[in-house]
């Protein structure tokens, strides 16, 4: 199964949208799953976004089958919410936690030319799995100081690999995917990732 993530101006009037945020925009006439939608108490947190990334997983995804979600939702839906493909939003996470129950998600944004758009260091939104969720433990404290789009999602999926035994088959699965990905970050900022994780890509 296939779905897609974007935004209200991007793909309001693709008729297999699917609203996951709080409020759609006035104009936008599709179905609409609210229960994603982060709660405004956490919205309003403003929290860093790792923390924030944990207490949504806990709040809100923890609460749901990603593989009924997307059978409720459709081959093809595109989940929409409010920011750019460039900024940080929940659907990035549903994106992740969607792959890891090996539903294939990426970003429905593009370009003029019909490419996918790039962050600064080359990478798409499609990047990796996802993860599915243990609480059991908590996100290593981290300085993300500086650090670049790219270098936010390799460090989400750093956090999830940690969730793992580390002889846990999805766990080396996740490690082999996350390598992938750091590898197309440019030397500077693999660098500096492997210097603050303490981890060797």
């Amino acid at each position: 199964m296939r779905l897609f993530t974007s935004n209200f101006a991007k793909s309001a009037g693709n008729p297999k949208a699917i609203s996951i945020a709080n409020y759609p925009a006035k104009w936008y006439k599709g179905r609409a799953f609210k229960q994603l939608a982060p709660p405004w108490w956490l919205i309003k947190a403003k929290l860093p976004r790792a923390e924030f990334t944990e207490k949504y997983i806990e709040t809100v995804l923890s609460k749901f089958d990603p593989v009924k979600i997307a059978e409720q939702f459709g081959e093809g839906a595109v989940m929409l919410c409010w920011e750019k493909a460039t900024d940080f939003c929940h659907r990035q996470v549903v994106a992740a936690w969607m792959r890891g129950a090996e539903i294939d998600v990426e970003e429905h944004d593009r370009d003029p030319d019909g490419k996918a758009r790039r962050d600064a260091d080359g990478v798409t939104p499609k990047s990796g799995r996802g993860f599915p969720v243990n609480k059991t433990k908590k996100a290593p404290e981290v300085d993300t100081t500086g650090f670049t789009e790219p270098m936010w999602k390799a460090f989400e999926y750093y956090k999830i690999y940690r969730t793992y035994p580390a002889k846990h088959a999805q766990a080396q699965k996740i490690l082999n995917q996350l390598r992938e990905f750091t590898d197309r970050l440019s030397p500077e900022h693999k660098a500096l990732l492997s210097e603050r994780l303490n981890f060797d890509f």
